[in-house]
């Protein structure tokens, strides 16, 4: 909860700072011209960034499959939207940053490591009348309540899930 406060003096503090040294370089137009391009030609990013992601994640459900690490992508194309409509450079190179792939692959391994893999976010796919679930011991395959190791893992491995990291 103080992270978010800090967040919320920090960030418009050194925006105003930065705008204010960008402008007595360039002047007050040309600087409000720049953030209006960064903004624009950002959002037009990630809109197609995000028509795409759209598309793969409509393939992988149309395969029977839970489009977890494009479900991922999706939220940090969100986020990197967010960033760049919020007026300022700081928070547009952040945001056209997570328009990067490896960034955002860099974001989607922190989220995992940062919140974990706990039961309801943990990664599935379904083939059909069969879902099998990721977890410590592999994958989990459940039909008609039995659990079965699908990949026959030593039960003491502790594996990552390959959509998440790999």
């Amino acid at each position: 909860m103080f992270l978010v406060l800090l967040l919320l003096v920090l960030v418009p503090v050194v925006e105003i700072a930065v705008f204010f040294q960008v402008a007595s370089m360039i002047g007050v137009l040309d600087t409000l011209g720049v953030l209006l391009l960064f903004s624009i030609g950002g959002l037009l990013l990630v809109r197609r960034q995000g028509i795409g992601t759209m598309a793969k994640m409509r393939l992988e459900l149309n395969e029977g499959r839970v489009p977890t690490g494009h479900l991922a992508d999706g939220f940090w194309l969100l986020v990197a939207g967010l960033l760049l409509l919020v007026p300022g450079f700081v928070t547009d190179i952040v945001g056209l940053l997570l328009l990067l792939p490896p960034v955002r692959w860099g974001a989607k391994r922190w989220t995992a490591r940062r919140f974990g893999r706990s039961p309801s976010t943990s990664v599935i796919r379904v083939q059909g009348t069969r879902v099998d679930e990721w977890g410590p011991d592999g994958w989990q395959s459940t039909a008609a309540g039995n659990t079965i190791d699908t990949q026959g893992h030593d039960h003491q491995e502790r594996r990552d899930p390959p959509e998440l990291l790999p």
